[in-house]
């Protein structure tokens, strides 16, 4: 009886252990600082003229502990008027500008910003696009939705 016993606990054991190890590996929830990136292009924009031929990245870095999150924007082909990160999703309409990036000059913006709760909530489940307008065109030049960096 012993004998089967462990028999039958040995594989399940070893199957706890490989999950486990598993998750830890791949769990990016367990970090305290997670990478953020976005490519922003007029492709991206929903239900507005989509003629611009402006470029950008977005890089930034959220540390979870302080609720901060580090960024740059690096733009191309654009004069920013209003750059902002709105709650909004893949393919769906721009939301409300729920994050202003001060001072829109140039075409490198870096900065900091500290998010509430519903913010970190809204960036980590990837519901977030930065959206940069121009006098040109005023509803949205380029646009890329944020997503968390793959490891």
């Amino acid at each position: 009886m012993n004998k089967r016993f462990r028999i039958l606990l040995t594989p399940v054991l070893l199957g706890m252990l490989l999950v486990q190890v598993a998750c830890e590996n791949k769990d990016p929830d367990r970090r305290a600082t997670v990478d953020y990136e976005a490519t922003l292009n007029s492709a991206q924009l929903v239900g507005v003229d989509q003629s611009s031929t402006a470029t950008g990245t977005f890089t930034g870095a959220y540390n979870k502990e302080t609720k901060v999150l580090s960024y740059t924007l690096t733009l191309a082909g654009v004069t920013p008027s209003q750059v902002y990160i709105a709650q909004a999703q893949p393919g769906i309409s721009n939301g409300i500008a729920d994050i202003v990036l001060p001072n829109p000059q140039g075409s490198t913006l870096t900065g900091e910003t500290v998010l509430s709760q519903r913010q970190e909530n809204d960036l980590i489940y990837g519901n977030y696009a930065v959206i940069v307008r121009s006098s040109q065109y005023p509803n949205g030049a380029i646009r890329g939705n944020i997503q968390a960096r793959k490891f």
